[in-house]
């Protein structure tokens, strides 16, 4: 079963506490919102998550069932991401089916289909350095889950973002969840 499970976590910056005694569990078929104001740590945690940056003290475990979980099995969008500006978005998702070792046989379609569901379609041979922040936005969070993760973690996902391009997402995100899967986010 997919698990992200925080179990004591600090984190210090000098003598200040950014994060104290940090416990959380999320299971899969959950969407789960880390809310908090600006400087409140909910980078900080998503950060130790992932493993970017070392916790004090504390344990993460992120797990799928099996005995090693894969980085490869998660989903990620980084609160400053920006897609590659040069290339377009037919190259930028072809890019991640490379990396996430998607079959070849279903790369395009898979490429197709979730430019249509973002409603980039459209633009698929356009520069990505023409698109508005929205739309960077957009196509950084197709690419999260563009290889079916098993956990997606998303800070800040929503920035720039439209209203009628949010509900297309957080449909998008309630059907991932529906396969026991896991979306972590942040706002």
């Amino acid at each position: 079963m997919n698990k992200i499970q925080l179990s004591e976590i600090n984190k210090c910056f000098g003598d200040k506490f950014c994060l104290k005694d940090i416990n959380l569990e999320v299971n899969g078929g959950e969407i789960f919102a880390f809310i908090g104001a600006n400087g409140s740590g909910k980078t900080t945690t998503i950060r130790i998550i992932l493993g970017l940056m070392e916790h004090d003290s504390g344990s993460v475990n992120i797990s799928n069932g099996e005995e090693y979980f894969s980085p490869k099995r998660l989903g990620l969008v980084l609160e400053d991401e920006k897609p590659f500006e040069g290339l377009t978005p037919l190259e930028y998702l072809d890019f991640f089916t490379t990396y996430y070792s998607v079959n070849p046989k279903e790369k395009k379609e898979k490429i197709i289909n979730i430019l249509k569901k973002f409603s980039l379609y459209e633009w698929k041979n356009k520069r990505i350095k023409h698109f508005s922040k929205g739309m960077k936005r957009q196509l950084t969070i197709a690419k999260a889950i563009l290889h079916e993760p098993d956990i997606i973690i998303m800070d800040e996902p929503f920035e720039g973002i439209s209203p009628e391009i949010r509900k297309i997402i957080k449909d998008i995100l309630r059907d991932f969840v529906n396969n026991q899967k896991i979306v972590f986010l942040s706002t």
